[in-house]
């Protein structure tokens, strides 16, 4: 079984995204660990200065707190700064990343419209062609002949070709569009508003 194709904008759009945080972040902890430092330092002083014992037991805690979150912080910076360093020298790479990421995502367009057009046995085009000139698409009000609204529509089809064709027209109108196999029938229902009907018998 074929697995889904990867696509190169989500791929450029991960990579980006996790660089640009990985900076964010190294940035904010080396900011908090400087504001953390600065906080011991306060409760140091007010120790130095304090005479009262009873608050002991709370600047513990304060202190024991504030070096949990210290260590926690210096340990974060260690691993991140490897990954920091190596952004910092090339401060540009997150905006071609995010460049390429816009070119993948037009490739991705195209292949959403590719219509393959044979390179040796050009007769298939054509009568497929044919087919479509036989069989036009026609455009109808979203109300039958006595005024009600059209709810459910049914087209014939008679090739794989084909049928890929009617089902991309037909989804410009209808919001609901089953193939019944067995029958050869593309069956339509919810329009949007107007709709397009197929001649094919």
């Amino acid at each position: 079984m074929c697995r889904e194709i990867i696509k190169g904008s989500s791929v450029a759009n991960d990579i980006a995204t996790q660089m640009e945080m990985t900076v964010e972040l190294y940035e904010k902890d080396e900011e908090r660990l400087s504001e953390v430092n600065g906080l011991l330092q306060d409760v140091l002083h007010e120790i130095e200065e304090s005479s009262y014992v009873v608050t002991g037991f709370n600047v513990y805690k304060e202190i024991r707190e504030l070096r949990k979150e210290r260590r926690m912080l210096k340990n974060e910076l260690r691993t991140l700064k490897p990954l920091y360093e190596t952004l910092s020298k090339v401060p540009s790479i997150s905006n071609e990343i995010r460049k390429a990421q816009g070119k993948s995502t037009i490739e991705e367009s195209k292949m959403d419209n590719y219509k393959y057009e044979p390179r040796v046995r050009k007769e298939v085009r054509e009568a497929i062609n044919e087919k479509i000139e036989e069989n036009p698409v026609e455009f109808i009000d979203n109300k039958d002949e006595n005024k009600k609204p059209i709810n459910r529509h049914e087209v014939r089809y008679t090739t794989r070709k084909e049928l890929e064709r009617l089902k991309r027209t037909l989804k410009l109108q209808w919001k609901s569009v089953e193939v019944n196999g067995s029958s050869n029938t593309i069956i339509c229902t919810k329009p949007r508003g107007n709709l397009f009907r197929n001649t094919i018998k």
